[in-house]
């Protein structure tokens, strides 16, 4: 009787300690507590494991402070259009943050104006800050120090609401690159090899396309519904040949002088034009597997991963979403720099004459990119050019022949990264953005990179500063491909 009355003296304890927490839970899934954060996230091809691992061990390291994190929605659902509209609600909106897709700086600002309010928090000073590791401690280097090239310029708003500008409204998450990924056994194995312009590229589709329905074996798969797959390799030519300055403010419609009008003039930018040219060809329905117009995307990549087709226009989290079924077949493939746009050789008259020999271009370009690959330096890509059997001369001056180098090594730098929109958004009414800035701050450290590897097959938008960090996930030829991808020195 005693032992029956003691147990029941606990549950009742449990239950009385437990009560401020769950008393406290509104009608929309939010704790109103001080010390818990109140999160909605975006689930996505990652899935949300590696979110509720990551916020597990947040609540682990901050056990003493009692702070929680309560994830009031997870689904595809959160999605840029919808925060901003919840955001809107001023002190309706209880959510803390988000974990969101979609969402840009430029809609933050224009709901913030229509609201007459900031409606994000400016994270600014975060970026000055260094990652939280599971110990508490401090890293070496600084979350902006740390931060991939070219997101940082995501991260902030730039443009005519004066009032938002110079604002850091949002935090990245993943690196998601995006792009051509190659089958390069498969491929090899019927005489071809990895291109390196867009004329090789073309020439596989054109030679294996006519094959494709004799031998089963095409040159690409994808879902004819849902051609958007394929806007990293259109964008990332773009971008190539105009440089990403003038990508972003094509698409952008940045005003010119301060004039909207004016930004008309970023459609003489003859970067998409060049673009789609090439796209006519990797767009070809006849090169593509039999039945590619009504495919659905699932469809797309089981016949990718059964070796139905060379190349597929996909993004990093394909392996967390098919590892499961395709796990052999998984890792073997590789994302691979999206060719240099030939149009780019053409140009900078790599015949060594006029540019009127467009074969010739052609083959010095796709030389001088495979050199880069290599690591050689300028002095010996020049001397690989001026050899047989190219014997070309591609400039007066050594100034001349460098700067043409340097042109094309920018190019290939350039690569396409859907992680810009898979990010984190403050609410500016929160009464919590100290303890937001913790977690977000553990997000931004090689450990929290360790779960999301381990979780969702993932890479963070943040260089690791251990080289142990994805020391599981490298042992895919795929995730490596990702990381050489991404973290090359000025991507």
């Amino acid at each position: 009787m005693m032992k029956k009355l003691l147990k029941l003296m606990v549950i009742v304890l449990v239950m009385a300690m437990a009560l401020p927490f769950f008393t406290a839970c509104k009608g929309d899934g939010t704790i109103d507590e001080p010390n818990v954060l109140n999160v909605k996230v975006y689930k996505s091809g990652y899935g949300d494991e590696w979110f509720k691992a990551v916020s597990s061990k947040f609540e682990e390291m901050y056990f003493e402070e009692n702070y929680k994190i309560n994830i009031v929605q997870s689904d595809s659902t959160v999605q840029g259009s919808v925060v901003c509209e919840e955001l809107m609600l001023g002190d309706k909106n209880k959510v803390d943050f988000y974990f969101t897709g979609a969402l840009n700086t430029v809609a933050l600002a224009t709901h913030s104006r229509a609201e007459n309010r900031q409606l994000a928090a400016d994270l600014k000073s975060i970026y000055d800050k260094k990652p939280i590791k599971t110990d508490k401690t401090e890293e070496s280097k600084t979350i902006g120090e740390k931060l991939k090239g070219g997101y940082i310029d995501y991260m902030y708003y730039e443009g005519q609401y004066e009032e938002s500008n110079g604002k850091y409204f949002l935090f990245p998450s993943f690196s998601m690159p995006g792009g051509l990924i190659v089958n390069k056994e498969l491929l090899e194995s019927k005489g071809f090899s990895v291109p390196y312009t867009t004329k090789e590229l073309e020439n596989i589709f054109n030679q294996q396309g006519p094959k494709g329905v004799e031998s089963g074996v095409y040159p690409s798969s994808w879902a004819g519904m849902n051609t958007n797959y394929w806007e990293p390799v259109e964008d990332v030519l773009a971008a190539q040949y105009d440089g990403t300055a003038a990508y972003r403010a094509w698409v952008g419609m940045t005003p010119i002088d301060g004039d909207p009008i004016k930004a008309m003039q970023h459609y003489d930018n003859k970067g998409f034009e060049y673009s789609l040219t090439v796209m006519d060809t990797l767009l070809n329905l006849d090169y593509a597997v039999d039945g590619t117009a009504n495919m659905s995307h699932g469809n797309a990549q089981h016949n990718f991963l059964t070796d139905k087709a060379f190349f597929m226009s996909n993004g990093a989290w394909l392996q967390n979403e098919m590892i499961a079924n395709y796990k052999d077949s998984m890792y073997k493939l590789e994302m691979i720099p999206t060719p240099i746009i030939s149009q780019l050789g053409i140009d900078l008259k790599l015949d060594g004459k006029d540019g009127k020999d467009a074969d010739k271009c052609d083959k010095v370009l796709s030389q001088i990119v495979k050199s880069i690959d290599e690591g050689k330096t300028n002095d010996e890509i020049i001397s690989i050019i001026e050899s047989a059997p190219y014997s070309v001369i591609i400039g007066a001056t050594k100034e001349e022949k460098e700067s043409k180098i340097n042109r094309i090594k920018d190019a290939r730098l350039i690569y396409f990264d859907y992680g810009q929109g898979m990010v984190f958004v403050v609410n500016e009414n929160s009464e919590k953005k100290d303890i937001v800035e913790l977690f977000l701050r553990f997000i931004a450290s090689d450990d929290a990179a360790r779960y999301m590897a381990n979780f969702a097959n993932a890479v963070t938008a943040f260089r690791p500063l251990s080289q142990d960090v994805y020391e599981e996930a490298d042992k895919s030829l795929f995730i490596k491909s990702i990381r050489d991808l991404s973290e090359r020195e000025g991507s």
